[in-house]
């Protein structure tokens, strides 16, 4: 996704070299012969259908935060959000948009709950084509908020282009008047008690459970929290690292319970307890365990449980896989089996063939959780890209949480050609020289824009543009095959130039001889 930067800017030129159809590269080099000038009607080649021609940023019209000023003495507030936006599409139509979020985040200074410091939520689209939605500004918030809203389209759905997201920001557009609720408390809670049903487990036949139970006490604005933290002994993350247990007020009372659960297969271990209590005004306290060994509080849990697996699920043997497979019309389906063993038993295993395709489900098809042949299939879109070999992907899951990642067999994809042009350049003043790897069309100065090096406020330099294939011969540079472009100023004196936009109004006219985008690539540069 290409961020939205405004003013343009050379970073904003150079960020538009993404698959999104607007890209950038930089370039200046050898002399150049005679320029070609004009726009092609009708391109030797179309864009291929891998590729979106939606290559244009969506647009934020407008937006609206009602009421833009809230009173949360009384309660919280909640506050209307709209935005009005659109999807400009080109060269072909528009995919419209697929999300709007609008965030919230209060400047400081900052008074109220932790809760409040920051707002964000989707909006949903209304039948009349604007998005709508609320958040909610807690009780007792004083602060001011600023906004960010993120709209993203939907060019990348089923094709290589990425989608384009653009944001747009803006200062003080909430404001919260409500005042501190407790601002002379500023004494924590306190932890009179902490006990545990028992202080040895054992999980060699099943997992178990253990209630936890504490008594805390707060005079002032009362606790809003108490969380109680397992930790392996020796501080390894081998049974997951640590637990945290939030205890729930027993109603009337300072009483607060929770449960832990242990399951199978962690090993002999022992945990140790601490904890940490919280008011409502924000002020914390924590206990280490040797204050709760102190106190007599509960501070150790001893573990008895089946062997850890320190080498997690593996792949035995690949029973099934085709060296290949073709998916240059409709994808393909590839087949899978495998023998799967792990001590503790598989829970689950999936398989992924190319990275952007995603991975199939495997199912047991025989023998037992420890040891048993899994099989499915994976679907290969046909504008899959990336390496012609790919690895075979196989990921397993145990009943301990344990993860195993298989890539030892190779597969072939046979696809289609799918990757743009390439172009090298080198950086002189001018003339501005681009050598490509494979023949492209479609360049003109409309299609293509060079700027000057100005960063925070880059100028376009007029110029003609002259071409040659690879024979060395002139060609025309709207209709190819051009293998060296060479574009010079018309001032001779004019700066250097700094960066090159391949799609200034988002046409997509710059392609390889399948059909790919070729200035969506930004191109390797040598300075000279």
């Amino acid at each position: 996704m290409s961020p939205r930067a405004l003013p343009l800017t050379l970073a904003a030129l150079l960020a538009l070299a993404l698959p999104s159809g607007a890209g950038a590269a930089g370039a200046a080099g050898a002399a150049a012969p005679t320029a070609t000038t004009g726009r092609a009607a009708a391109p030797v080649t179309q864009v291929n259908d891998c590729w979106s021609t939606d290559n244009g940023e969506p647009v934020i019209d407008s937006y609206d935060v009602s009421p833009a000023v809230v009173d949360t003495d009384a309660g919280p507030v909640e506050v209307q959000l709209t935005v009005q936006a659109h999807d400009t599409g080109g060269p072909g139509p528009a995919t419209g948009l697929r999300s709007v979020r609008f965030s919230l985040w209060a400047a400081q200074p900052y008074s109220g709950p932790r809760d409040g410091q920051s707002l964000d939520t989707l909006l949903t689209q209304d039948s009349d084509g604007s998005w709508h939605g609320s958040v909610t500004v807690p009780a007792h918030t004083g602060a001011t908020y600023n906004s960010q809203i993120t709209v993203v389209d939907g060019a990348d759905e089923g094709t290589l282009s990425e989608a384009h997201l653009v944001y747009e920001q803006q200062q003080d557009v909430l404001t919260a008047t409500g005042t501190e609720e407790f601002p002379d408390d500023t004494t924590a809670p306190t932890m009179t008690a902490l006990s545990v049903s028992r202080t040895q487990v054992d999980t060699r036949r099943r997992a178990q459970s253990v209630d936890l139970e504490a008594t805390v006490t707060d005079d002032d604005s009362g606790v809003q929290r108490v969380d109680v933290f397992l930790l392996r002994k020796d501080r390894t993350s081998n049974n997951g690292g640590i637990d945290t247990v939030t205890l729930t007020r027993v109603e009337g009372t300072d009483t607060f319970r929770g449960r832990v659960r242990f399951r199978r297969w962690l090993g002999n271990s022992q945990r140790v307890l601490f904890a940490e209590v919280e008011d409502r005004a924000g002020n914390t306290r924590r206990y280490r365990r040797e204050t709760m060994a102190e106190r007599g509080f509960a501070s150790r849990i001893d573990v008895v449980s089946g062997p850890y697996n320190v080498e997690g699920p593996r792949v035995v043997r690949v029973l099934r896989a085709a060296p290949s497979i073709d998916v240059r019309r409709h994808g393909g389906w590839y087949a899978v089996r495998v023998l799967l063993a792990d001590r503790q038993g598989i829970r689950a295993a999936q398989v992924r063939l190319a990275t952007d395709n995603p991975p199939a489900q495997l199912h047991r098809v025989s023998g037992t959780d420890r040891r048993a042949v899994w099989a499915g299939r994976v679907h290969v879109r046909p504008c899959s890209s990336g390496p012609r070999t790919t690895d075979l992907h196989v990921r397993t899951w145990d009943r301990q949480g344990r993860t195993g990642n298989d890539h030892s067999r190779d597969v072939r994809l046979i696809t289609r050609d799918l990757t743009p042009a390439w172009a090298r350049s080198v950086w002189r003043n001018t003339p501005h020289v681009f050598t490509f790897d494979e023949p492209v069309h479609g360049i003109s100065p409309t299609n293509v824009v060079v700027y000057d090096a100005d960063a925070a406020d880059p100028h376009q330099i007029a110029g003609t543009w002259a071409c040659r294939n690879g024979a060395g011969s002139t060609v025309d540079c709207l209709t190819g095959p051009v293998i060296k472009a060479t574009f010079t100023a018309d001032d001779p004196d004019a700066p250097a130039p700094g960066a090159v936009d391949w799609s200034p109004d988002h046409h997509l006219d710059v392609l390889d001889r399948k059909g790919n985008p070729s200035g969506l690539l930004l191109s390797p540069m040598v300075l000279d």
